[in-house]
């Protein structure tokens, strides 16, 4: 009877053994394809990362805008209180007259002008000749913004269309989406952005942020801009510093379908490759 036992005690050991290492056959055949699971998550979580950092970046300019917003609203509920003072406290007769006679001196003052002339604050005239003014085109209008507001000029990469994207080839753009790769653009404009706004601001605005050193740097790159005849370019180097991650084997796959669709082009000098802003 033991002797029975002991026969089947060994034959179930067997049969587990056999189901063991049929799992691990099994386990190594799909050794491949677990594989490229396991990279395909792995650029997921990179790209899942990259989207975070960009949406903290989001998040800190909205609460600074939404302090300024505080301040704006406190300033005007301030005044609504004042016209409300106003309005109770000042004679509805007197707001009446002060109306009237307003109207009177500025019909007076359009009578007496000459067809060609309009009325600034009351006080002064400038006369423009309407017929023949040409139309104001884009760039005196971004020129006239540029002097009035003192708005720094940054390049800009367009982003890709439908249509640019499916004509990619699928080795290189692979499972990626149309959404990925514009996201990546998102990143170099808001590097290219504060990049260029430093070097707009001039030097002293650098020294006071601190970012002297930095500022320097970027002049000392004049050269390549004029090896090349580029206006605006970015590096590796730039993307780290002001979107918190290094380009990584995604981001430089997406970089070769940039460089296909003509948005930037590579320039190697010495060790350092500079990606220029086509336009």
């Amino acid at each position: 009877m033991e002797s029975e036992l002991s026969v089947e005690s060994l034959l179930e050991k067997l049969s587990n053994l056999l189901d063991q290492l049929q799992m691990e056959t099994a386990f190594l055949k799909s050794s491949k394809n677990l594989k490229e699971v396991v990279m395909f998550i792995r650029d997921s979580i990179v790209d899942i990362s990259n989207k975070i950092c960009i949406l903290k970046k989001y998040l800190d300019r909205l609460k600074e805008k939404n302090s300024s917003f505080q301040e704006i609203l406190s300033l005007c509920q301030h005044l609504n209180e004042k016209i409300i003072d106003m309005y109770n406290n000042i004679p509805h007769e007197m707001i009446i007259a002060y109306t009237n006679n307003n109207k009177e001196e500025s019909m007076q003052s359009i009578s007496n002008a000459s067809p060609n002339t309009f009325i600034i604050n009351n006080d002064t005239e400038k006369t423009v000749d309407f017929v023949n003014t040409p139309n104001i085109e884009a760039s005196t209008i971004k020129d006239c913004k540029k002097a009035l507001f003192n708005e720094p000029e940054y390049p800009k990469i367009s982003l890709l269309k439908g249509e640019e994207f499916d004509k990619l080839p699928k080795y290189m753009i692979g499972r990626q989406s149309l959404q990925m790769i514009n996201g990546l653009i998102n990143s170099i404009n808001q590097v290219l952005k504060a990049k260029y706004s430093l070097l707009f601001a001039g030097k002293a605005v650098a020294r006071k942020k601190g970012e002297l050193d930095l500022y320097l740097y970027y002049k000392n790159q004049d050269i390549i801009c004029k090896n090349t005849e580029c206006k605006y370019f970015f590096t590796a180097e730039d993307y780290e510093r002001y979107v918190r991650t290094k380009l990584d084997r995604l981001a430089l796959k997406l970089m070769m379908a940039l460089r296909h669709c003509k948005r930037i082009r590579e320039y190697r000098l010495q060790k350092e490759l500079y990606y220029i802003v086509l336009p």
